[in-house]
């Protein structure tokens, strides 16, 4: 059975206005656990400014509320941070197979492309050939624990510089042509 005084209860029959006016609940205390509740009808009193700077009212209260404890995980003491969980945790192991090798790409194959690319009135296009063909030497004489990267990119400048020699090649013997008169 419900509380007639209960405000928050559903009203039993009818509209509330037909009920009649119900009694209002008594205010909140102002007291202090000491004093025990005040009534309705003391003086309000204003609570006592807090000291500047005072200490938290419990010394030992948790920071924030505490969770349930998972089955098997330590629990913490009252007034600490759990220590366990947010710990460093150790580096990784090195491998027992050893580190993998870091590859470098070979500075010569880029340089390479580069001339390949810029063609630099044929000089660029004989350049690439000469470093195209070192670099390939160099990543293919390159030791197993410092390897090189970059074969397809010494590929590729040696091919835009027979590209660019060809080309050269064509140009010398069009003006041979037309040097001899070949009208």
């Amino acid at each position: 059975m419900s509380d007639p005084n209960d405000p928050y209860a559903p009203p039993s029959a009818g509209h509330p206005q037909d009920q009649g006016t119900q009694p209002l609940p008594a205010p909140y205390s102002t007291g202090t656990p000491a004093e025990g509740p005040r009534s309705s009808t003391d003086t309000p009193v204003s609570p006592p400014a807090p000291a500047p700077y005072a200490p938290p009212t419990a010394p030992n209260a948790p920071p924030y509320p505490q969770a349930a404890a998972l089955p098997g995980a330590p629990v913490p003491i009252p007034g600490q941070y759990p220590q366990e969980p947010y710990a460093q945790q150790p580096y990784a192991q090195p491998s027992p197979y050893g580190a993998y090798p870091v590859r470098r790409t070979n500075g010569l194959a880029i340089t390479s492309l580069i001339l390949g690319i810029l063609w630099l009135y044929w000089a660029g296009s004989i350049l690439a050939l000469i470093f195209g063909y070192v670099a390939l030497a160099q990543i293919r004489r390159a030791p197993a624990e410092a390897p090189q990267d970059g074969r397809g990119i010494a590929i590729a400048g040696i091919v835009l510089g027979w590209v660019g020699a060809g080309t050269l090649l064509l140009f010398v013997l069009g003006l041979a042509a037309l040097s001899t008169g070949g009208y």
